[in-house]
């Protein structure tokens, strides 16, 4: 189950499910379909949450612009949260 809550250029995503286990956190790596803040396109980026917090950029396939991952391991709560934006303020 993917939960999406959009702001200005910015989009937050809580994952669980097939990616988190209820009793434990993830530890496999999945990709997932997120929305270029930029241009609207469909890309897949890949979750890694065995390496804890991150914050990297990848570049949107079709537009070519770098769009703004941040991703956070809540362990209290047992998901991961993604952020992602475009850095454009």
């Amino acid at each position: 189950m993917t939960i999406l809550r959009s702001k200005t250029n910015k989009a937050m995503h809580s994952i669980w499910g097939d990616i988190m286990p209820h009793d434990s956190l993830p530890q496999k790596v999945s990709d997932l379909r997120i929305e270029c803040p930029h241009c609207g396109h469909h890309v897949y980026v890949t979750i890694d949450p065995t390496s804890g917090d991150q914050d990297y950029y990848d570049e949107c396939s079709a537009c070519c612009n770098d769009i703004h991952l941040n991703m956070h391991i809540d362990e209290y709560r047992q998901k991961i949260e993604l952020a992602i934006n475009s850095d454009e303020q």
